[in-house]
Parts: structure tokens; C-alpha cells; sequence
């Protein structure tokens, strides 16, 4: 589930960027809620936070999009090197 989602999710960000210059407000949306939901079922919570409030901002058209997705994009860089590592260490161990 985590390699999962380090590779499913890690260039997030860029893609709702790219929905909403696609002018596909919901489906940016979406996608925010639906990270929002992975990170919370992995208890990455940093990336759910920076998620609902990618999620929120997109919702009610308040905040600077810019700012909250590049937060979402170190959270999401941040979560995906700590599994990579995690799951690395665990590998060579084995």
C-alpha cells in the first residue's frame, strides 16, 4: 500500500495544477479528496492535512492555490522519501 502510494501519488500536486489549467475545477477537487483519503488510510497525515486544505481552498474558492498545492507537493515529497527509505531498510534487512 505504500509503494502504492509513493507512486500513485507522489506528482499529485502537478496534476491537480494541470486539471485546474484544464479549467476541470471538479476533477481537481476530486483528486484533492481522494489523496486525502489514501493519507488518511495510511496515517500519513501531514499529506491528508495539506490535502483537505488543497481540498477546502479548491471548494470554496479561498486561498492562494499556488501556496496550498505547493504544500501539498513537500508533503507528498517528504511522505514518499521516508517510504522509499522505509521501504529500502526493510528490503535490505530481509
Amino acid at each position: 500500500m505504500l509503494a502504492y502510494f509513493s507512486s500513485n501519488y507522489s506528482q499529485v500536486a502537478q496534476n491537480i495544477r494541470d486539471l485546474l489549467a484544464a479549467g476541470s475545477r471538479t476533477d481537481a477537487i476530486r483528486l484533492a479528496h481522494s489523496v486525502k483519503g489514501a493519507a488518511g488510510n495510511l496515517s500519513i497525515t501531514g499529506v491528508q492535512q495539506a490535502a483537505a486544505r488543497v481540498e477546502l481552498g479548491l471548494s470554496s474558492g479561498e486561498g492562494n492555490e499556488t501556496e496550498l498545492l505547493d504544500a501539498l507537493h513537500k508533503a507528498i515529497q517528504s511522505a514518499c522519501a521516508t517510504i522509499t527509505a522505509g521501504l529500502s531498510a526493510l528490503t535490505t534487512t530481509l
